[in-house]
């Protein structure tokens, strides 16, 4: 016989930090100074008290319009915003603007938590609705579809740039040359190909073009041979290409032979070429065993 169970989702309190949520309110409570020294982006919706979430949405919108966050300019902004403030909220503004977080460690250790706690509840949100899509109607298909692009929404991490001005840059650029451990990227294989693109860095696109015919796959397979050869591990993605077309050329490349005679077999007088006297062999456990590292 079926025995319903409680839905959990509804019995469990969400993941929340209070205390920690306080004390990035009360950090940022001291003019600009504490919205400088935040490493990571916090929205409103990042707070799960009201309260602070209203207070927060207040702050930033004090600081866009260049008005100094205290006591009395985040009171009358939130009058103006139809907030009530009865004698406890007016309480806690004053213990809020007196309560500073001594550090810029302290508060980004706090802020990171906030918006763990925020994530963790967006994930619990995205549950709820990927479990609604389970007992609804459509193609499953679709409903695949729809359940990954939530999940995807809810995993994707949230990077987002600071404004700095052009003093904090100089000093990062002259740090960046002055670190005797700065990391010279990833060789192409070719001197002079690193001179002109600098080696293959995190965070750069490197774009390879060229008119059909011209060698861009031969290229690609010589810098991952190269990048390979480095200790790097790389993975290949085509939009044009097959999984079976790309091994072909691949190994074409690493053994010296026309990718179109490897994929149609067609060897001509010669018969069939032994590709493990070719070199296919060394490919295959050269790949293996950087896949294995």
């Amino acid at each position: 016989m079926f025995e319903e169970r409680p839905d959990p989702l509804i019995r469990r309190m969400p993941p929340q930090h209070l205390e920690a949520e306080r004390c990035v309110v009360a950090a940022c409570f001291d003019a600009f100074k504490g919205f400088d020294e935040l490493e990571i982006a916090i929205k409103p919706g990042d707070f799960y008290s009201v309260w602070y979430r209203t207070v927060w949405e207040t702050m930033v919108s004090l600081r866009e319009r260049r008005i100094p966050i205290e006591n009395v300019s985040v009171k009358n902004d939130l009058a103006r915003r139809g907030v009530p403030i009865d004698t406890d909220r007016e309480t806690e503004l004053i213990v809020l603007e007196c309560d500073t977080v001594p550090t810029a460690a302290n508060l980004n250790y706090y802020a990171r938590i906030v918006v763990a706690m925020s994530r963790k509840r967006n994930l619990i949100e995205v549950g709820a609705r990927i479990l609604e899509l389970g007992y609804s109607a459509g193609k499953v298909r679709d409903l695949f579809s729809a359940a990954h692009e939530l999940l995807f929404g809810a995993t994707a991490e949230r990077q987002a740039e600071k404004i700095v001005n052009a003093t904090q840059l100089a000093g990062e650029v002259f740090q960046h040359l002055n670190d005797p451990d700065r990391d010279p990227g990833v060789s192409t294989g070719w001197f002079g190909l690193d001179q002109v693109v600098q080696c293959f860095r995190p965070g750069e696109m490197t774009v390879l073009a060229g008119r059909p015919s011209m060698g861009k796959s031969a290229l690609m397979n010589a810098l991952v041979a190269a990048m390979l050869r480095e200790g790097e591990r790389v993975g290949i993605c085509s939009l044009e290409m097959d999984r079976l077309q790309l091994a072909c050329n691949a190994i074409g490349a690493r053994v010296g032979i026309d990718t179109t005679r490897i994929r149609s077999g067609a060897f001509g007088e010669y018969g069939a070429i032994d590709l493990t006297e070719a070199g296919i062999d060394r490919w295959v456990e050269a790949h293996e065993r950087h896949a294995n590292n």
